[in-house]
Parts: structure tokens; sequence; C-alpha cells
């Protein structure tokens, strides 16, 4: 009956709010204002706050696999911390993440911290999860920036924001490969011009797709889908002839 309905309809948002917040952000970004605050307020009472769990869950599991710390407690009450670290492929960066759910009667309901290190280089970021989470994307901002340029930390921030507000990427994914382009651009390797990532967020590629003007190297995916987009095939910053 209608009440069987309701059941499976809320299993089906509350599984797309997990799996999929994308498609679920992009619905709501398009909708009519009417239609756009009833679904926020919809999400705010009945789904964000399981949303974000999922989400801290995750960086529990890595936490735990990485050998670190968390609450004893199950349940995942506002009280639920999750920490740990890990060491780069090369020993030379380290990474650890925190999590926990905030007072649910704030605009922030969720928040996780990172903290990059390599040698005499600290970056720390906080992410904030609204109380709609995921229509809302999170917001991210630096909480250290130790011998870092600051032009260069600005385009790790616009990474990660890019990857949390258009991918559907957990939020520890997320963390993994900002660590995994910071790593690399400290080998040497320059950021993609059109993403300003070094590792692509769905290929995982690096640029390898060098102009021969500019000597600039792009992304395979990122090359195809700016001549796509153009409608022709130059250079997307030199604009000779790929």
């Amino acid at each position: 009956g209608p009440v069987l309905f309701g059941m499976l309809g809320s299993e089906m948002y509350q599984s797309i709010l997990i799996t999929l917040p994308s498609l679920a952000r992009n619905y709501w970004a398009g909708s009519e204002r009417a239609v756009s605050v009833a679904i926020s307020k919809m999400t705010r009472q009945r789904f964000t706050r399981n949303t974000v769990k999922r989400q801290i869950l995750a960086v529990r599991e890595y936490t735990r696999t990485m050998g670190g710390n968390h609450s004893a407690d199950d349940q995942m009450d506002d009280a639920f911390d999750a920490s740990g670290s890990s060491a780069g492929d090369t020993d030379e960066s380290s990474l650890k993440i925190s999590g926990r759910i905030v007072d649910s009667n704030s605009l922030i309901i969720g928040q996780v911290k990172a903290k990059y290190t390599r040698n005499d280089v600290r970056l720390g970021l906080v992410i904030d999860l609204p109380n709609n989470f995921p229509l809302a994307p999170p917001t991210v901002n630096f909480t250290e920036q130790l011998n870092v340029d600051k032009a260069k930390a600005r385009r790790w921030q616009l990474n990660i924001t890019r990857i949390l507000a258009s991918s559907d990427a957990t939020i520890c994914d997320a963390i993994l490969d900002w660590k995994a382009n910071i790593d690399k651009r400290f080998e040497g390797i320059e950021e993609c011009p059109v993403c300003y990532c070094v590792v692509h967020a769905v290929t995982r590629a690096l640029p390898e797709k060098r102009c021969a003007q500019c000597n600039n190297r792009f992304h395979a995916a990122c090359l195809y889908k700016w001549f796509e987009s153009s409608g022709n095939s130059t250079c997307p910053l030199c604009r000779n002839l790929f």
C-alpha cells in the first residue's frame, strides 16, 4: 500500500544521496525554488544525518586500516570521532584524518579534518558538511599553511572543492586524491592546466599529452573534453593546433 511505497521511496532516495550525491545535487539545483526548498527541508530533517554518518564511517574504516584510533561507540552518536594517519609511498609524506558528527541544530552537521605533512611542509584543511548535505556541497578551508606558496595552496583547495562538488567520491576518497596530487606535485609533475589536478579524478592518469608549441601537458580526458566543447583541436592555452 501507500506506506510500503513511501518506505521504498525513502530507502531509494537515501541510497541515491549516499551513492550518487551529484545526481541528487544537480536535480535539486535545477528545480524551481518552491520544489528546491521542499526537497532541502525534507533532506535536512530525514536524510542528511544518516548520509553524513556514512561519510564519517568511511573515515573510520580508513583509520582502522591505517591503525588509527576511533570511538568505541558503534552507534556513532554526536561524540563520535575517527582519526588516523598514513605514510606516503616514499615515507616522505603523511596524512592524518579525523571526522565527527556535530550538533544537529547547527548549520554544519559534520566535519572532517585532514593534515598533510611532508618534510618541512604542513597543510591542514577542514571540510564542513552542511545540514542539507549532500544537496549543498561541503565547504573546504585551510587551517594551516606552512612553507607552501599561497597560489599553489589555493589551486589545491580548488581541486578538492571541485571533486567534492561535482563527483560521487566520499569525503575520505577526495582527501586521499588531494594527498596524491600534492605528492605528485612535489615529485615535480605539473598539474593539468584544465582541471588543476596532477592525478585525473576519474582515469587516475597523469598529464601526458604535451603541446608541441607551449610544452604544457594535459590529461588525455581533459584534452578530448576541451576538443569536444570548443569544436576544434587547438591547445587550451596557446590555441595552436594540437
